[in-house]
């Protein structure tokens, strides 16, 4: 029998899944200059394949907005460091 979409026990492994997602997302190995490898996408593949795609987009964005912010902070504190450079 299939479960509910909105039942407590898809909310509350979704909950665990999006934690163990943010977490993850700190931890990155890098490989190269360019490239690193995260765990991330665990959490959230584990979310979709247990409750279905829904479950496991709303289980994936809040570590994908964790990440696109840090990101864009990293971005402007480069382009603040290279603007103070260029005036020096």
């Amino acid at each position: 029998m299939r479960r509910p979409f909105l039942s407590v026990h898809t909310i509350a492994v979704s909950a665990i899944f999006i934690a163990l997602g943010v977490i993850l997302s700190f931890l990155r190995i890098p490989l190269t200059a360019v490239t690193e490898l995260t765990f991330t996408g665990v959490p959230i593949a584990a979310g979709a394949c247990l409750f279905g795609p829904a479950v496991g987009c709303v289980t994936g964005a809040p570590s994908m907005i964790r990440a696109i912010l840090e990101d864009d902070q990293e971005r402007r504190v480069t382009l603040f460091q290279h603007i103070k450079a260029q005036e020096a």
